[in-house]
């Protein structure tokens, strides 16, 4: 993913130099800079601050930093001001003009940034509310270093990486980092809604929440149910709108409820409307997805997944995501090209069945805000690092008045009796009604424990007819990742990985327990988020340390 690094000067008794400062901040930039079409922006370096941007420029096209008197500011992402001046001058003048810096807490956006404030000898790093736009940080060797990706770290001027154990432990517990941890020692992410501030003369640190999840569920709802939905529809089509001005919008469908409540609410003068679905050809996902785009008029693209071509992008894939996120996991990894024709900007789904669906209370029993700060900031929002290489997304479910709406309505309620599905049939019936989604198999119209009862016998029905070869109603899941890791190119290549004697992952955990899980999976048992994880680490540890696998392998090579 492309964004911001920097790094503060070392202390006068281990300066290396201006010309080494740029050379290090140069070999930062192109260790950001994925693809050819990606600009960047010159690099700035003072004596106190190196910094730069690597970008899309469809956000922000203007050249970085974006300097008023004494203050340059660096932004990664965007801003929904309804102000006419561009992102970068906003964020300058509510520092100028805040002393306490109050004006944070009501913006609205998707963004990282550094703010350098060279009379007042500080540098400030902040997140949006919910934090979603990683910024990692670290101090060493007395200097502060910044950077949307783990990688960049590598050349910085005295800074020898190792792995964190204990975060890497719980990584592979889990599935991800705890906290702010990241699987580098003393390398964080900065919090949600926080400012991190160093002061350039002691080289100190402070940070300061903005903003905190106590702030939301607090509005009044009406009493009459209708009118509750009415309102809560209202706010939904607004945050999609707001997200689909400046930029070619389009949008990745699937056959859930979240991007086909967004295709429902796209403006109509985005025209043509592409969306895009990735899955096995006869899947559920793309058999559904197709019905809503044919209802709304969109033009609909099928990438499909194969047992051929799903793994090889997913090694770039790692690299980009600092082994964050389990290959597994990387379900729109891949057809990048194809869709950036498309479009340049996409309206993603982003934990919408989360808030407005309650799903992680009905299926978990789980505090929902927990969950998105973990589970959702920490795994399921590198999902939308990957796409950044070639296009940007917007997630209208966090449009603030929406959350704050929508968290004011009981989680228990937004669980239990899924007023989600009530508001949509109201505001989209034409998508809604008839077409069905994919988690049940059904309508939203039908009752949830009829519904999720249809789809288990559904299930049962499908294995029978497939045992007895005659079929079935086609895939319901929209890829097969377990059939195919018994299968070539992956198996070999999986082989090959975890079974290498130069291999680095049993240095930090039992190769026998990966081996006998990978030989599980060849047997038929289920294994592929296990064996996906363990994967993940080792071709990270190579990309990290020994610069292999971090280009895209071909369907025969064997690794």
């Amino acid at each position: 993913m492309p964004g911001l690094i920097g790094f503060t000067s070392l202390s006068p008794r281990t300066d290396y130099g201006k010309s080494v400062r740029l050379d290090a901040l140069d070999r930062m930039r192109e260790a950001l800079t994925h693809r050819d079409w990606l600009v960047s922006d010159e690099l700035f370096c003072d004596e106190r601050v190196c910094a730069t941007r690597v970008d899309t420029h469809l956000l922000q096209p203007d050249p970085q930093p974006y300097r008023s008197g004494d203050l340059y500011v660096w932004l990664d992402g965007e801003l929904y001001t309804g102000s006419n001046a561009t992102d970068p001058a906003f964020l300058a003048d509510g520092f100028c003009d805040n002393i306490d810096l109050s004006f944070l807490c009501k913006l609205d956006g998707y963004f990282t940034a550094a703010v350098y404030d060279k009379s007042g000898s500080k540098i400030h790093l902040l997140t949006d509310r919910y934090g979603f736009r990683q910024l990692y940080w670290t101090v060493a060797e007395d200097q502060l270093w910044w950077g949307t990706e783990l990688k960049a770290a590598l050349h910085l001027p005295g800074f020898q990486p190792r792995v964190d154990r204990d975060a890497l432990s719980q990584h592979l517990a889990r599935g991800y980092p705890p906290g702010d941890k990241s699987l580098i020692q003393n390398i964080e992410l900065i919090p949600e809604g926080t400012i991190l501030t160093w002061d350039l003369l002691t080289g100190e640190s402070t940070s300061q929440r903005y903003w905190d999840w106590d702030r939301v569920g607090n509005i009044t709802l009406p009493n009459d149910p209708r009118e509750m939905l009415e309102e809560w529809g209202r706010l939904f089509v607004r945050a999609v709108e707001k997200r689909s001005m400046n930029g070619r919008v389009g949008v990745m469908l699937s056959g859930g409820l979240d991007s086909r409540a967004i295709l429902a609410a796209m403006p109509d003068s985005i025209s043509p409307l592409h969306a895009v679905t990735f899955g096995i050809r006869d899947a559920a996902d793309v058999r559904i997805a197709a019905r809503a785009a044919a209802v709304r008029g969109a033009v609909h693209h099928v990438q499909e997944l194969t047992v051929h071509n799903w793994l090889a992008p997913r090694f770039e894939g790692v690299w980009w995501q600092d082994g964050h996120l389990n290959l597994i996991a990387m379900h729109g990894m891949g057809g990048f090209d194809e869709r950036r024709e498309w479009f340049d900007i996409n309206l993603s789904g982003f934990l919408g069945d989360v808030t407005m669906g309650g799903s992680y209370s009905r299926k978990t029993g789980d505090h929902e805000i927990d969950l998105i700060r973990n589970r959702g900031r920490r795994f399921i929002a590198y999902g939308l690092k990957s796409a950044t290489t070639y296009f940007e997304n917007r997630i209208p479910f966090f449009d603030n008045d929406l959350l704050e709406y929508t968290l004011s309505i009981p989680e228990s309620q937004r669980a239990r009796d899924h007023v989600y599905a009530d508001m949509l049939l109201m505001r989209f019936p034409d998508l809604f009604k008839k077409i069905p989604w994919q988690e049940t198999g059904v309508p939203i119209t039908w009752p949830l424990p009829v519904a999720y009862q249809f789809k288990r016998w559904q299930s049962l029905f499908n294995r029978a007819l497939h045992k007895v070869g005659v079929g079935g109603t086609g895939h319901t899941q929209f890829a097969d990742y377990n059939e195919w890791l018994r299968q070539d190119p992956a198996k070999s290549q999986i082989s090959n990985i975890l079974t290498s004697k130069d291999a680095i992952y049993p240095e930090y955990v039992d190769r026998g327990i990966v081996i006998r899980m990978w030989e599980e999976l060849q047997r038929g048992v289920p294994r592929c988020l296990e064996v996906g994880l363990y994967a993940t680490l080792e071709i990270w540890l190579q990309q990290f340390f020994n610069a292999r696998y971090r280009s895209l392998p071909t369907e025969d090579t064997t690794l």
